[in-house]
């Protein structure tokens, strides 16, 4: 389920299905910030080897995706957890943020007001 924000959504895909979305609530919101959220999750764990921490981002993103196909529940946390993981995979290069994995930002479409409408001429 697609969350809409007062400024669009923000959607992560993994292995071509949806696994978490939120609204955006900040107008904006670019790939550049989701990109820094990865960075700050790889530079709050500097003391752990890279090579350990991607392992460890694939092997929750790979649970939490089969989680999603089995049509079990994902806590809250566990969505946060993904969308760190994930973003994180992005930065380091491991994930290419494309059609199949990555992330999906949708602006709100702006909705026309019926006042601006022309009027509608009927023929008779």
């Amino acid at each position: 389920m697609i969350k809409q924000g007062k400024y669009g959504s923000f959607n992560l895909f993994y292995n071509g299905k949806l696994i978490s979305s939120y609204g955006i609530h900040r107008p904006n919101f670019t790939d550049a910030d989701a990109v820094m959220v990865g960075e700050d999750v790889i530079r709050g764990n500097k003391n752990i080897p890279i090579t350990k921490l991607i392992q460890q981002f694939k092997l929750f993103c790979e649970i939490t995706y089969q989680r999603k196909i089995q049509k079990k529940g994902i806590r809250r946390s566990d969505h946060k957890l993904f969308t760190n993981c994930l973003l994180a995979l992005i930065r380091l290069g491991v994930v290419k943020n494309d059609d199949f994995n990555g992330f999906l930002i949708c602006p709100r479409r702006k909705k026309r007001s019926i006042g601006n409408r022309p009027p509608i001429h009927h023929r008779h």
